[in-house]
């Protein structure tokens, strides 16, 4: 008898049938070797959506120059300058709501959302708590060596302000209440010089940080504020926002279990082939 390397073949599952394979991955070793080989569509918009953003430092905070442009300024400040020793790589788009319905029908505690709208729509209504459990749904369905979660606020900022403390994006990036006052599909967006779509206005956006009423606890190193505190910190501005809300700098407190029709979120990844 012959054999074959699997190696050889190319396996198309559905999503669901991949999903169950790999839930039951852990109770099967060798299943971890075959389900690599296998496509996804999840897996697939996941690889396709990453972006690489080099290790870099910069400032995290507002400019004293644009001080007298926003409000609730006091939370934008002081500026730290912080360094990111490691590449980042970021999703190009926020998390759609047809990834978000694939993953969610692994977990009864994801709920499904805006089933009837399109799925390139940024998912939205989602409590931050509901995203840690998406994160830790998805978390127990990728390959071992791979781990995703929220970017940091410091990473979020200085992939957002593309190597430039005072970085303003032009008016065409930023999709707020005056240039749209809905919400616009990810493939409506536009990238910054980082090839992120989507960072000023149209959702605000989770980050893995505690929320503080300024940046003088913000780590120097780009890891989260870590803190008992039920509130967490959102970016970015969305389309219910005026555009000068709609910067790097811009953050708020929302509240953790809360989720509202203009925030959504983002993802990172560790581990794979990127790094």
């Amino acid at each position: 008898m012959t054999q074959v390397p699997l190696s050889s073949f190319t396996f198309t599952l559905t999503e669901e049938e991949f999903l169950y394979l790999r839930s039951i991955a852990p109770q099967h070793p060798k299943l971890d070797s075959i389900l690599a080989r296998i496509e996804c569509p999840i897996f697939q918009w996941l690889d396709e959506n990453l972006v690489l953003v080099a290790p870099q430092s910069g400032i995290v905070g507002i400019p004293q120059s644009l001080l007298g442009c926003y409000q609730c300024v006091t939370s934008f400040l002081p500026q730290v300058e912080v360094t990111l020793t490691q590449p980042i790589s970021i999703s190009q788009y926020p998390v759609t709501v047809g990834v978000w319905n694939s993953v969610s029908r692994l977990n009864v505690d994801v709920p499904y959302q805006w089933g009837d709208i399109d799925p390139e729509y940024p998912i939205t209504n989602v409590s931050y708590n509901q995203v840690s459990t998406f994160l830790l749904t998805l978390n127990n369905i990728t390959p071992r060596d791979v781990y995703y979660r929220l970017p940091t606020e410091a990473e979020w900022e200085l992939v957002a302000k593309c190597g430039e403390n005072d970085y303003i994006p032009p008016p065409t990036d930023i999709f707020s209440r005056e240039k749209a006052g809905f919400l616009t599909p990810t493939y409506k967006l536009i990238p910054n010089a980082n090839g992120i779509y989507g960072m000023y206005g149209n959702i605000w956006e989770f980050v893995e940080d505690a929320w503080t009423p300024d940046h003088s606890k913000l780590p120097e190193d780009g890891k989260p504020t870590l803190l008992v505190s039920s509130d967490v910190t959102v970016k970015g501005g969305s389309y219910l926002c005026p555009s000068d809300a709609c910067m790097p700098y811009t953050r708020k407190k929302h509240p953790g279990g809360v989720g509202t029709k203009d925030t959504g979120f983002r993802l990172v990844r560790e581990g794979g082939h990127f790094d």
